[in-house]
């Protein structure tokens, strides 16, 4: 026997009760698992409503997460001290089961509700035993797992990385995978078709999480709560409908081309919403319930009507979804940013389980989640005994050992603030991946808005006391100087953290991205001292007037994951040359050279405040600093999407000043005079460079028909010549990408090149490395045509598309169609022509006879959708400063009334 503590329900309306219990051993088939943590879900509710009937008492809980501390004789998928989330029973033998539909299990009411354990001689009534002796419903959902421990059949267990945030995870195994088995399992909808979901619990945001990860282009959300509706928005929704409205059928279909959705999923089980989402797709479309309306609701429709718009109705258990296949590749959606469940849970200890149950019903939390790893109060220790006190740890630095070229490096994993490291309000962290091999490096602490909120108030203070106009030029030059040679010192290793969070070749790495950021820091080094005001004649011997060039204030810097070191220095720099003090938030795929860097920051003596870095998700850290009222400037580099919501949240807060560096989907041309050999080998950097993964990439190749045949042999020899290989080898100077979810996004897109008729000259594949990294090949595909898909939108990886031209008039009409507008490139022999190209292309930068060179000296930015205001150079200083008007009354005295 396992002694134990459990939440029991001992009858219809009865309380959630804390009882001390017993375990049972392991079975055969079983495993004994020290709880973690634990999602409250509705249908934990539903035992003690009398919905679901269930055999009392009964000890709830479906949605844990844990360490397993021993295993029976017949189990092999875990053994002791693995890290497990927890999922659903089923018995593994019947048709269903060995057809790999587990959730369609013909014993799942019983494993999962009906007080059966599973083994391998059959299922039998056995359950914990209380104190008194009374034998209880231990097994619900095969776990049982709002306890301190619990006793799971192996079928419900899911083995996890041991880096694994097993509270953050904890609620994967039920609802967000019902909901996403709903879109990814069940609809699979393509890109351009449409998508309602009713109600944004949990199992709604894991379907509207799903659409957006598929990138379906109307994805309509509906719920009772403004609140979820506006987080949903600003996480990809294109129409929200409170549920409440009276004109909400309508309202969907008018959003949805006016004949309604092609797929519905109903979260919700309410009888009024089921009908509603029946109404709401359109004729041949589907609907799907996820939520239990419980026994006796009818269904909406009769069959008359059904029959006569060809629209289909299913339910759906548990997303359709095999837990040891599904659940890990949820894990790597939120890996990749696309499965946000922090910005919709909340962590409570135990002692809060009341609170907790409170702020659920009242919809102040969508996803609570109970964690045995959260402090106890005094009279729940007993329950908490095994666990670690974290009070003796509060001073110590977050940080872990990473393995860089067979040595151990410690780098940090918290928040910066003040020129200290720290863990993030609610202690949550994510996970950060090695795209060489898909391995989990460490985890990172996930700021939100409130560690946003502290930031911002170090760097008003620091900007107010010890930095901002309180410095001169030459100690802002001099710290830059400083942190430029410590960068030096540190190259190597930069270039290796660098290399295996983001997938550098770790030459190019040292030698380029390194290399031009500490070039960068020593440049604006010199333009401290050398940006001022002017004085300015108005009347003379009684007036003067002047300007002054003075720092903006708090500049609220994001960074993105292509280049995370070097447009950390391309914002960076600029800021401190000019006072600013900085809150930055770095790509939480790429947040540890980022990070490395603030202790260079300390180390060169910058003052506490002036730069801080709360590593977080768009969605959370990032939005907090594009809406924060005390947040002067926000500087942006990344996509169109992201760049729109950064400009509306800064309008919508204080106004304040906007930088964004955003898509490109560049043009290269070129002419028949070029030197073939030449443009072929820059067009190859201009594409291929950092995997294509660079927002001027030379994406689209217009090559005139005279020179075309020519110019691909030569080109596809060049692109079969890149080093791919592990980024750590200093050969290597193309390297993966850097996510699955990348790979599979350029992948498709020549895939749909492909389907529209363009033909794969070379590449088009997953290069084959052993190691699972998330690499594609060179590729290059011909005979495209200006309306493909592969042509007009930005890929962001090794994917060129060439098209011909006949005359320079075709070629620049060619080229300037486009949203965007961010490069161009331009090869000829003929000088007059390169001038008069350039001068018509809608780009910020042309390159002629060259492609992605750039200058710390020279100007960058976009034109049209590509972006707003410039970096670099002198124009880059100028983004952080503002000028002030002083006029001095010298001489003239003013004679009142007029």
């Amino acid at each position: 026997m396992t002694r134990a503590q459990a939440f029991l329900i001992e009858g219809v309306n009865a309380p959630f009760k804390l009882t001390d219990v017993e375990l049972d051993e392991p079975l055969e088939n079983e495993v004994l698992v020290k709880i973690t943590a634990c999602g409250l879900c509705h249908t934990d509710f539903l035992i003690p409503a009398g919905t679901f009937p269930s055999p009392y008492p009964c000890a709830v809980g479906h949605e844990g997460s844990g360490i397993v501390l021993s295993v029976g004789s017949a189990v092999k998928s875990v053994e002791a001290g693995d890290s497990v989330l927890l999922s659903f029973a089923h018995c593994g033998e019947c048709g269903y089961c060995k057809e790999g539909k587990v959730a369609a299990c013909k014993e799942f009411y019983e494993r999962n509700f009906g007080r059966v354990r599973n083994a391998s001689v059959g299922a039998r009534p056995v359950g914990k035993i209380v104190g008194d002796g009374t034998e209880i419903h231990g097994t619900f959902f095969g776990q049982s797992s709002l306890a301190s421990h619990c006793v799971a059949v192996e079928s419900s267990v899911v083995k996890v990385p041991s880096s694994t945030n097993l509270s953050l995870f904890a609620p994967f195994g039920c609802g967000l995978q019902s909901g996403a088995g709903a879109v990814l399992n069940l609809f699979q909808p393509k890109r351009d078709e449409t998508i309602v979901i009713f109600g944004l619990g949990a199992v709604g945001f894991g379907a509207f999480w799903s659409a957006v990860h598929l990138g379906i282009k109307t994805i309509v959300v509906v719920d009772l709560l403004q609140s979820r509706l506006s987080l949903a928005s600003s996480q990809g929704a294109t129409h929200t409908f409170l549920g409440s409205s009276p004109s909400l059928v309508s309202d969907i279909h008018a959003a949805t081309g006016g004949m309604g959705a092609q797929y519905a999923v109903e979260c919700t089980g309410v009888a009024r919403v089921l009908r509603s989402a029946w109404e709401a797709v359109r004729n041949g479309g589907k609907v799907c319930s996820v939520g239990n309306p419980g026994p006796g609701v009818l269904p909406p429709f009769d069959i008359n009507d059904q029959v006569n718009t060809s629209k289909s109705w299913c339910g759906l258990v548990e997303g359709d979804s095999n837990p040891p296949e599904f659940i890990p590749r949820l894990m790597k959606l939120h890996a990749d940013g696309e499965f946000p469940v922090e910005t919709i849970s909340k962590v409570y200890p135990v002692a809060d389980f009341d609170k907790a149950v409170e702020e659920m019903k009242k919809g102040e939390v969508i996803k609570p989640i109970v964690s045995n790893r959260t402090r106890p109060t005094a009279q729940l220790t007993s329950l908490f005994s095994h666990l670690p006190r974290f009070s003796s740890f509060a001073s110590m630095a977050p940080s872990a050992k990473i393995q860089l070229n067979g040595k151990q490096v410690v780098v940090p994993t918290g928040i910066f603030i003040n020129n200290e490291w720290h863990d993030a309000t609610d202690s949550s962290t994510f996970e950060v991946l090695n795209p060489a091999n898909g391995q989990v490096i460490t985890s990172v602490a996930h700021g939100k808005s409130e560690d946003v909120d502290k930031a911002v108030a170090a760097a008003r203070k620091a900007f107010k006391t010890t930095w901002g106009k309180n410095v001169g030029p030459e100690e802002r030059a001099s710290l830059l100087l400083k942190l430029a040679d410590l960068m030096e010192r540190d190259q190597q290793l930069l270039a290796e953290i660098e290399s295996v969070n983001g997938g550098k070749g770790v030459r190019i790495a040292r030698d380029l991205d390194i290399g031009d950021t500490i070039g960068c820091l020593r440049y604006y080094a010199g333009w401290a001292g050398k940006v001022h005001g002017e004085t300015i004649e108005t009347a003379p011997k009684t007036k003067l007037a002047y300007t002054l060039l003075e720092p903006l204030g708090v500049a609220g810097q994001v960074i993105p994951w292509n280049y995370p070191i070097g447009m950390w220095g391309w914002k960076v720099a600029p800021a401190l040359a000019a006072g600013c003090s900085i809150v930055m938030k770095p790509s939480e795929l790429t947040p540890l050279s980022a990070l490395y860097l603030c202790n260079l920051i300390k180390e060169a003596g910058y003052p506490a405040g002036a730069v801080n870095l709360v590593p977080g998700f768009g969605h959370t850290a990032g939005a907090a600093i594009a809406s924060h009222m005390d947040i002067d400037k926000v500087a942006f580099t990344g996509s169109v999407m992201t760049g729109r919501k950064i400009m509306e949240a800064a309008a919508k807060s204080n106004l304040k000043k906007v930088t964004l560096e955003l898509g490109g989907k560049s043009p290269v041309l070129v002419f028949p005079s070029a030197d073939l050999e030449e443009a072929a080998n820059w067009a190859a950097l201009g594409c291929f460079f950092n995997s294509g993964q660079d927002c001027t990439a030379g994406s689209r190749l217009l090559v005139h028909e005279e020179v075309h045949d020519k110019f691909i042999e030569i080109l596809v020899q060049k692109a079969k010549a890149c080093a791919i290989g592990n980024p750590l080898d200093e050969a290597t100077s193309f390297g993966p990408l850097i996510s699955s979810a990348q790979r599979d996004k350029v992948l498709s897109y020549v895939d749909s090149g492909v389907s529209e008729g363009a033909k794969v000259a070379t590449g088009g594949k997953k290069w084959k490395a052993e190691n699972g990294g998330f690499y594609v090949e060179p590729t290059v595909l011909t005979g495209c045509k200006p309306t493909m898909q592969c042509v007009r939108e930005e890929i962001f990886g090794p994917v060129m598309s060439v098209m011909t031209f006949r005359s320079e008039e075709e070629a620049l009409e060619m080229a300037n169609d486009s949203i965007y507008g961010l490069a161009a490139g331009v090869f000829t022999g003929d000088a007059k022509q390169a001038m008069r190209v350039s001068s018509e292309l809608s780009a910020g930068t042309v390159w002629v006879n060259q492609y992605n060179v750039l200058s710390n000296a020279v100007p960058f930015g976009g034109v049209r959708q590509s972006g707003i205001g410039r970096e670099l150079g002198l124009a880059g200083i100028k983004e952080y400063l503002s000028t002030k008007s002083v006029h001095h009354n010298i001489g003239e005295d003013l004679s009142w009334p007029l």
